[in-house]
């Protein structure tokens, strides 16, 4: 995905984001650029992860920090703008995808491939396969709230501000979500479901290292 910011303000790695969204909205371009560089990546990733259509993801990431900038004077101090940002990109995808019949998406058939199936779940691809099993078996929902925490490393919180959810809410979320991939990878010579959730866990765990 090209970068939407074409002139960087440099580097301010040591500014926080509170800095930058106080900066932006005492009239500072160039700490909104900054803000954006941090985060165009991962709204992509999250709406793309999501909806696998890069065009739409393309054009939902740009009305996302549209959107955030003429909002801005909206984002209260001391809270995330992190969290703010994601739940305005997750508005904007489920307000576009309502009215738009989805692609359906088939769940990948991981034991016809002649492959040994205890052995699918180390390959490279593991990561790609995990978040593709998950748009397609997973309702919005939780999709979304394991995005966040394993693709997004946000917490609770965060992800609760980000969806409008209370804590609690999230965790149901996310257990629900895990635990239904976990029974769609039960049949891979696995003993347990819990084995299965297990090697999801990690899969997910390298999503946030690459």
């Amino acid at each position: 995905m090209p970068d939407m910011v074409s002139n960087r303000s440099g580097s301010r790695a040591a500014t926080s984001d509170s800095e930058l969204v106080c900066e932006a909205q005492a009239g500072s371009l160039s700490s909104f650029e900054e803000l954006v560089s941090r985060y165009e990546r991962g709204i992509f990733g999250f709406l793309v992860r999501r909806y696998g259509n890069v065009a739409d993801a393309t054009d939902l990431t740009q009305s996302t920090f549209v959107k955030a900038f003429r909002c801005l004077h909206q984002q209260r101090s001391g809270s995330s703008f992190k969290s703010w940002l994601f739940t305005i990109a997750r508005n904007l995808a489920i307000s576009h995808y309502r009215s738009v019949r989805e692609t359906t998406y088939e769940v990948p058939d991981f034991v016809s491939d002649g492959m040994d199936p205890s052995m699918v779940l180390d390959r490279r691809e593991t990561t790609e396969t995990v978040w593709s099993v998950a748009r397609a078996l997973l309702p919005e929902a939780q999709f979304s709230a394991l995005w966040l925490r394993y693709g997004e490393d946000m917490s609770l919180r965060e992800i609760g501000s980000a969806m409008r959810r209370t804590e609690g809410h999230v965790k149901v979320l996310l257990h629900r979500g895990r635990a239904r991939l976990a029974r769609r990878f039960r049949g891979m010579n696995m003993n347990t479901g819990g084995a299965a959730l297990d090697r999801i866990e990690e899969a997910h765990d390298a999503v946030c290292r690459t």
